[in-house]
């Protein structure tokens, strides 16, 4: 199904694209004036990040106060390439992150001071991996937190992701001591659930003071997968770490003191009261150094409930095992353990464990070769392992790599300016994602696949991992072709003998609001009519035209040429009465191209009732008939004047001038015989001056005043004794 829609662009393609967007705006969603690299921030349409300069431009937002709340964001390829790895950290100790961030499976590289995201308040963000370096600082002198996904968060959901770089959160010398908080996951988190998620980096926490007041000592938080985790409603569930973990706090000046604390956990260096870690497993070193120090295999200070657990192949040491610091397998502080188990060969502080139970802080005894078995940890540790979890014979745990969703991606064929519902289908059913190679030439937005120009590029489809299957994508190429644009030559006249007009032409089939303008050659209209050329129908013809986005169809035009109008005038004769009629003779008027009544068809008939026997009178010397191809007539009669015979003189128009001919502004006639009245007709016969009635005196000259005639050819009748004598004239201005 193709949607026309009528969208008032103009005739560059950044401005059509802009003013199509804000259409489709109008008609689905309100778009925001940030589109990154495509989407709208909904749900079925997120904004795209598919660059460092995406990622840069959510930074700028986020950080200057937009949080984005409710927005979905998707990434859409890995962003690990020398000139892609990101520097600033989405979120500050003022501004955070409230959006859905969806990393599609794929990975970021970073080398920030926090992680990906600094602060993030009620955000979702899952299926994104983490590589490269976080190195914590102090915010504001008071706080330092680092993490792979996140330094803090609140109120929030992380599934699905993973770090495999150096994590490190550091507070420097001061006069005050200040707490330090490092996590391959998150630094810090309250009310957030954690799921799924997996770190393989080295992670460290440490905190130096200057001073000796006990209520500003240092203290610091390192975990595996968060490094403090507090509130009722934090979950820690399917994670692991192979990375080693570490944490120390110290008085730089007086190390004696007991007042530092430090806390270390594979997957948490603290939890709190009534939260949980569950189906968690550690394979990392965990170091603990402070006067007070807390280390465990899962979590340092463990407040909350340790479930279905387990620890292998690595060694969990703090400074002191006393009042002020405890360790263990599982957990360093209680024994808030239930189905936990640990590795025979796991020690604490060099040492191995002797009183052990699946429900203490040490776990219970079991051999890597045992628990490396699917129905044990099934069974036993009660894991999905049709779901979340695979294992391989020898092998550690890890999450299921779900397969692939297919994607069924079928492009139309579409021409330029072209707008058609568009939807791609998948066995997975979650939004799939769209990208073009250069938006320029199309795209698909809202749903919509829109062709800007003729031209190449390719599509491509992707989804994140959800539903059992994991983050997909595929392509296919579009070739948008040119639009159909059909010239038609306009209709023109002209008559006989004149100039031929200027052609033009009509257009149908621009879209986008395009016109002529648009076209890199303009089409050339030919005709092969000339002034020289017969009246008739003649062929336009239009040619030639070029443009980048449009096919030409043409359509030819028809010039007609009509008849060009002609005065004949019978000339007025004078006979004595008994005499046979003179001669008829004509006049003409209104020739074209220098021609004469020679290339004339068929001239008009001539014809006068008075006869030998007509008594003296007046009679009509009648014009009738006659044609031309050329030539449309306009007839005028004379008059025949019949005199008696006695003694009159006869009259000779040879004495009757008029002049100066051609004429400006006045007339001048002179005649032998008593002018009655002078009468001028144009060429098409109508009567456009007269003279005064009072008569002329034989012999006088008389001024005629013609300064309101325009230029051009006329008759002048001279009436003498009643007797028109006929003379042409011209009058020119």
């Amino acid at each position: 199904m193709k949607v026309i829609m009528l969208l008032g662009a103009t005739n560059t393609g950044k401005t059509k694209k802009k003013t199509i967007l804000t259409t489709l705006t109008s008609l689905f969603v309100t778009i925001s004036a940030f589109a990154y690299s495509g989407g709208s921030g909904l749900v079925n349409s997120p904004y795209r990040i598919s660059s460092k300069a995406d990622m840069q431009q959510l930074a700028t937002e986020v950080n200057g106060g937009k949080n984005y709340s409710g927005a979905y964001f998707i990434l859409t390829r890995d962003l690990t390439g020398v000139d892609d790895v990101i520097t600033t950290t989405i979120g500050n100790g003022v501004y955070t992150f409230c959006g859905i961030f969806d990393g599609g499976g794929y990975e970021i590289k970073v080398n920030t001071s926090a992680g990906i995201f600094g602060n993030i308040s009620g955000a979702t963000i899952k299926n994104l991996g983490v590589a490269g370096s976080v190195t914590g600082s102090p915010l504001g002198s008071t706080y330092s937190f680092a993490g792979g996904i996140c330094g803090s968060a609140n109120n929030s959901m992380i599934s699905n992701c993973h770090n495999t770089g150096n994590i490190s959160a550091y507070i420097s010398p001061s006069s005050a001591g200040c707490p330090s908080y490092s996590g391959g996951i998150c630094g810090y988190a309250a009310s957030t659930i954690i799921s799924n998620c997996y770190n393989t980096g080295n992670i460290s926490a440490s905190a130096t003071s200057l001073s000796s007041v006990s209520t500003v000592s240092p203290v610091s938080y390192s975990g595996g997968i968060c490094g403090y985790n507090t509130s009722l409603t934090t979950t820690i569930i399917n994670c692991y770490n192979t990375g080693n973990i570490s944490a120390s706090a110290a008085f730089s000046y007086y190390p004696s003191f007991t007042t530092t604390t430090s806390y270390s956990g594979g997957i948490c260096g603290f939890f709190t009261s009534a939260a949980t870690i569950s189906n968690c497993y550690n394979t990392g070193n965990i170091s603990a150094s402070a006067a007070a120090s807390y280390s465990g295999g899962i979590c340092g200070y463990n407040y909350g409930k340790i479930q279905n657990c387990f620890v292998s192949n690595c060694q969990i040491t703090n400074n002191n095992d006393d009042s002020l610091s405890k360790i263990g397998r599982i957990g360093g502080y209680r024994n808030a353990c239930t189905n936990c188990y640990a590795d025979i060969s796991v020690s604490v502080n060099g040492n191995p464990i002797e009183n052990q139970d699946e429900n203490s802080k040490n776990g219970k005894d079991i051999l890597t070769a045992n628990f490396q078995n699917q129905s044990w940890l099934s069974s036993i540790l009660q894991w999905d392992f049709n779901t979340v979890w695979e294992i391989k014979p020898n092998e550690f745990p890890v999450f299921i790599k779900p397969a692939a969703a297919v994607i069924n991606l079928i492009l139309p064929e579409m021409t330029y300016g072209e707008q058609v519902l568009f939807a791609a289908t998948s066995n997975n059913n979650i939004p799939i994602v769209y990208e073009s190679s250069d938006n320029s030439i199309a795209e698909i937005t809202q749903g919509i696949l829109i062709a800007y120009k003729a031209g190449t590029v390719t599509i491509t489809a992707s989804q994140p991992a959800a539903n059992g299957f994991s983050a997909t994508q595929t392509s296919a190429t579009l070739t948008v072709q040119k639009k159909g644009l059909v010239v038609t030559a306009n209709p023109a006249n002209a008559v006989y003998g004149d100039a031929m007009p200027q052609y033009s032409c009509q257009y149908s089939g621009f879209v986008f609001n395009d016109n002529e303008a648009v076209l890199t050659k303009l089409p050339t209209l030919t005709c092969p009519a000339s002034s020289q050329s017969n009246a008739g129908a003649y062929t336009i013809v239009p040619a030639g035209a070029e443009a980048a986005n449009y096919t030409f169809t043409y359509i030819n035009g028809t010039l007609t040429i009509t008849k060009a109008p002609l005065t004949i005038t019978a000339e007025s004769k004078q006979r004595e009465q008994g005499k046979e009629n003179p001669p008829f003779t004509l006049l003409y008027s209104g020739f074209k191209n220098n021609e004469n009544k020679s290339v004339l068809a068929v001239l008009p008939t001539i014809s006068c009732e008075a006869n030998i026997n007509s008594p003296v009178g007046f009679y009509d010397i009648v014009l009738s008939g006659g044609s031309d191809n050329n030539y449309n007539y306009t007839l005028l009669n004379g008059k025949l004047k019949i005199t008696a015979p006695s003694g009159l003189v006869e009259i000779n128009t040879s004495n009757i001038s008029i002049y100066p001919n051609p004429a400006k502004d006045y007339l001048f006639i002179q005649s032998d015989y008593p002018v009655e009245k002078v009468e001028i007709y144009n060429q098409s016969g109508v009567c456009v001056l007269k003279s005064s009635p009072c008569p002329l005196q034989r012999g006088i000259s008389e001024t005629l005043d013609v300064s309101g005639l325009a230029s051009g050819s006329y008759l002048a009748r001279i009436y003498v004794d009643g007797i028109p004598v006929v003379k042409k004239i011209v009058i020119k201005k």
